[in-house]
């Protein structure tokens, strides 16, 4: 071959090249529709909920730069346990722009493709919410969760992810609480409890004592030994996260029942315990007999804080003494009818502790209140004795008269006096003495001596007058 033929050859290989390079790169440009290319979404194309339709893809990048920018500025994510909340810092979350428009289909509604840091969100889940993150999460569960509510832009303010959702599904449930009653079972109960051992509690189910009795015919129990059950049961509930929805209390406390925590059960008034699983895990109840008694544990998955009950400021009101009369009762004697007892007024609260046992809030669940049950005496019923007292003290008899004028005023008054007085009041024309009292009587014994002297003084002058007319004579 010669070397003409071999130049044409590379020459014929150099322009096929150019050829096929120039095609692949100025198609895109120029062919709409076609991967690379410079040619715009179709109307109703949405990615990561922003509506890129008419746009081209460097327009598009532009566009969801600017709106998730703003997005971040206007809305939060939080990891939720309970009350208390960890907030995901969403400059945490990389949104991957280019990656997402390259991937994006017409007319569809695309999502957005991020990437996490996910170990910088576990260190604020463990310093937020006081849990080993680390430990419990799970990291795929914390990148699925954020990726689903982040991929296309969600409108809400706040985003709550529970925690409970990102626990491992093969993780095995812990002991929430546990409660062990201070009675011995009857017959009937341990029946019962057999029966029941472990009864299960979807999220957002309810518990009821009533109706677990009577899915299974099981109506030999009396109310009594139906409220000793739901009082140990709502013992441990009160220690956990679960949510009281009906309780009642008797009217006096019983002996075998412990301040704020009795849960009366009637079921003809149709007074039923319950309690609901409002957490997004399910738990278990489980009674079990230990010792002829019952004892109760509430089994879930582990969570971030742990309860504690506790009665606080317990008031003790004492009865009252009533007192009854009966002729039937002997004299000094009282019988009781009724002893009496105390009343109480029993607030109860619940603490909520974090994982170091520090008291993150103290709520009142609820206050209960019994009242004071009175003693009651019966005694002997008796007329009391009327004394007559011998009253020695002169007679005054007080009469108003009219004056001279016939004014009608009684401002003067007579006093009689009986016996020697009177005479002497009447012989020496002195006014009427006033009226007698304690400092009375002796105003009038003093006008009395004076009157005697006087007297005697006339008689003594009258004899003396005699004596010189006899004298004359």
């Amino acid at each position: 071959m010669g070397n003409s033929q071999i130049v044409k050859l590379l020459l014929t290989g150099f322009l096929s090249f150019f050829i096929i390079y120039g095609t692949s790169q100025a198609g895109p440009k120029i062919l709409p529709g076609l991967p690379g290319g410079s040619s715009v979404f179709e109307e109703d194309t949405q990615i990561g909920g922003v509506d890129v339709g008419g746009m081209n893809r460097d327009e598009a990048v532009i566009a969801l730069i600017d709106d998730t920018q703003t997005w971040k500025e206007q809305v939060s994510l939080v990891i939720a346990e309970n009350e208390q909340t960890s907030p995901v810092e969403l400059s945490l979350v990389h949104f991957l722009f280019e990656e997402s428009v390259e991937a994006a289909l017409d007319q569809q509604s695309n999502p957005l493709k991020v990437k996490l840091d996910i170990q910088e969100i576990l260190i604020g889940i463990e310093q937020d919410l006081s849990v080993p993150a680390s430990e419990w999460v799970d990291p795929a569960k914390l990148q699925f969760e954020i990726e689903k509510n982040v991929q296309v832009l969600f409108t809400e303010e706040t985003v709550m992810i529970p925690l409970t959702a990102l626990l491992p599904d093969d993780k095995e449930q812990s002991i929430i609480t546990e409660e062990a009653g201070d009675f011995t079972l009857s017959g009937n109960q341990q029946l019962f409890v057999e029966e029941h051992k472990i009864v299960p509690i979807e999220s957002g189910g309810t518990f009821s004592i009533l109706s677990l009795a009577s899915a299974y015919g099981e109506e030999f129990l009396t109310d009594e030994e139906f409220s000793q059950l739901a009082s140990v049961i709502h013992s441990a509930v009160i220690d956990s996260p679960l949510t009281v929805t009906e309780r009642s209390i008797s009217l006096s406390l019983p002996a075998w029942a412990e301040r704020g925590k009795e849960a009366k059960v009637e079921r003809e008034s149709s007074r039923d315990y319950k309690f609901m699983n409002d957490s997004s895990a399910p738990v278990t109840l489980e009674m079990e007999i230990v010792q002829q008694s019952l004892y109760v544990r509430i089994n879930g998955q582990q969570h971030s804080h742990s309860y504690e009950s506790a009665a606080d400021d317990i008031q003790t009101i004492k009865p009252k003494i009533i007192n009854q009369y009966s002729p039937f009762v002997q004299s000094n004697v009282t019988r009781i009818s009724e002893e009496g007892s105390d009343g109480y007024l029993i607030p109860m609260y619940q603490r909520v502790l974090d994982a170091a046992g520090a008291e993150v809030e103290k709520n009142l669940l609820y206050e209960d209140f019994y009242p004071p049950v009175h003693r009651v005496e019966i005694k002997s019923l008796e007329r009391p004795e009327i004394r007559i007292e011998q009253d020695d003290s002169p007679s005054v008899s007080v009469e108003s008269e009219n004056p001279v004028d016939g004014s009608g005023s009684d401002d003067t008054q007579d006093t009689e006096l009986s016996g020697e007085t009177e005479e002497e009041q009447s012989a020496d024309g002195s006014s009427a003495p006033e009226p007698q009292g304690p400092a009375g009587d002796e105003s009038q014994n003093e006008k009395q001596e004076e009157q005697k002297e006087d007297r005697s003084d006339q008689g003594t002058s009258q004899k003396s007058e005699n004596e010189e007319d006899e004298e004359d004579k």
